[in-house]
């Protein structure tokens, strides 16, 4: 039988010094600057009078340079510099950590030769910073879950804790002695690599780095992970990467996670009350905790009913991750974000409205039908919200709710009136027949049609970038 680590046997840590890899994130520096800042940002964007421009213009001697001085053992990181940034949505001041671009692609490469390495030591069921994997991943499992346990066993009623691991970012422990440095070393020692002092020091730095204060002199924190660099990804993963292990070999149990979100599912009130306790004692034993604010107990059943006691609130859908899940598995993205997308509806059909005061109610509710299907002519384009919304939706019932939703606000735009008696005077078969407004419905049938599959994969278009 073949040893699950065999098939890294050609990669280690000595890969560090591969220039490719230097490139593909100095690629990837340039491409995400330019992407968030546009072409003026690739010249703003710096650290200490260097523009990003000038790392992406010649990758190739970059990327080699670098990789050199690494294997030379000659390259040093820099200390970053401490910022404070306001966040507008949540209101809140947030301390970020600016390292020079040079050592962003060190440290890249780093995290990314790291997360290849320790993959076989990952539970499959962590859904967070892993390629091709996302957030709607987790919620789909979870509801072939529901499904499955549906038909094989008929149970119709589940178990559900949810909880946040509180202030993660702040509170993980880098000290010498906390667990961290141990397991890696545990996961290093089975895949029989050994890395050098060099290489500890360049990992060590990367987690626990001495930064330029805002006041002045050098400082370390023992606790908390720099944000802004590209390691923080792989702590979040790996520092509970045991405990994920251990939840998830529990019998007759769901578990899973991202980042610091974590659900646990069985229809099986006790399995998931005992799970629940050795997650936390697990969370104890690494000087972390759950949140009280954010941890919800639920009796999930298709119909709602309470929970055998008041610990456990009954329910026909729970929110999380961005998706509302139902009862019965299916999803669809969640109630706020249905509100936002909404809102961004009325936004364009007003100003659409506003250019064509005259004319008849009629000829409003045909021009706007025709912006609205205009818009979803488009059915690959990925920055689309309402393609992107039918593409995160399996639930139909919550598609025909958004249909009759959009249709209403056509229609109130069309007469200058408002609310559901609106169907009264511009009925809802009306402005699908007449005026031609297309269905979301149907354009989530199209889009998962085997014909378009077809047609689009053999444009060279994969199917996860499609679906």
């Amino acid at each position: 039988m073949l040893n699950i680590f065999d098939r890294y046997h050609q990669l280690t840590f000595d890969n560090l010094h591969d220039p490719k890899r230097y490139e593909l994130q100095i690629q990837k520096l340039f491409d995400k600057t330019k992407t968030n800042y546009g072409i003026g940002g690739l010249f703003e964007k710096n650290f200490k009078g260097i523009p990003i421009f000038s790392f992406g213009y010649d990758r190739q001697s970059l990327a080699y340079a670098l990789a050199e001085e690494v294997r030379k053992e000659n390259y040093f990181l820099t200390p970053p510099e401490e910022c404070r940034i306001h966040i507008q949505a949540k209101n809140k001041d947030r301390i970020v950590y600016k390292f020079h671009p040079a050592d962003k692609i060190v440290i890249a490469v780093l995290s990314s030769l790291i997360t290849e390495l320790f993959s076989p030591f990952l539970s499959d069921y962590v859904f967070s910073y892993r390629a091709g994997v996302s957030n709607k991943d987790e919620v789909i499992v979870l509801g072939n879950y529901i499904k499955q346990m549906r038909k094989e066993n008929g149970h119709r009623s589940f178990f559900i804790f949810q909880t946040d691991i509180a202030s993660y970012s702040d509170v993980i422990n880098v000290t010498d002695r906390c667990h961290f440095w141990p397991m890696l070393t545990s996961y290093f020692k089975k895949l029989n690599i050994e890395p050098t002092p060099y290489q500890w020091y360049l990992l060590k730095e990367s987690i626990r780095p001495a930064y330029q204060s805002a006041d002045g002199p050098l400082q370390c924190n023992l606790k908390g992970v720099p944000t802004g660099s590209p390691i923080t990804q792989v702590i979040y993963n790996y520092y509970i990467s045991d405990l994920d292990m251990e939840m998830e070999q529990q019998e007759n149990l769901f578990y899973a996670r991202y980042g610091d979100d974590i659900v646990l599912c069985s229809p099986d009130m006790e399995v998931v009350e005992q799970a629940k306790n050795q997650l936390l004692d697990g969370l104890n034993k690494r000087g972390l905790a759950a949140s009280e604010k954010k941890t919800l107990q639920y009796y999930f059943s298709p119909a709602g009913n309470q929970g055998p006691n008041s610990g456990w609130r009954g329910s026909n859908r729970i929110d999380f991750l961005g998706y509302s899940l139902k009862a019965t598995g299916e999803y669809a993205i969640s109630v706020p974000r249905q509100k936002k997308l909404m809102l961004r509806v009325r936004k364009r059909i007003k100003n659409i409205i506003k250019m064509i005061p005259s004319e008849t109610v009629d000829k409003k509710g045909r021009i706007l039908s025709k912006f609205f299907n205009d818009y979803l002519s488009d059915i690959t384009n990925q920055n689309n919200p309402l393609i992107l919304a039918v593409r995160q939706t399996n639930d139909m019932q919550e598609l025909k709710e958004m249909d009759r939703k959009i249709a209403l606000a056509i229609a109130e735009a069309a007469t200058g009136k408002k609310g559901v008696k609106v169907f009264r005077e511009v009925p809802y078969k009306k402005i699908r027949q007449e005026w031609g407004l297309r269905s979301l419905v149907e354009l989530r049938c199209r889009l998962y049609s085997h014909t378009y599959l077809a047609d689009a994969l053999g444009n060279g278009r994969s199917r996860g970038e499609l679906l």
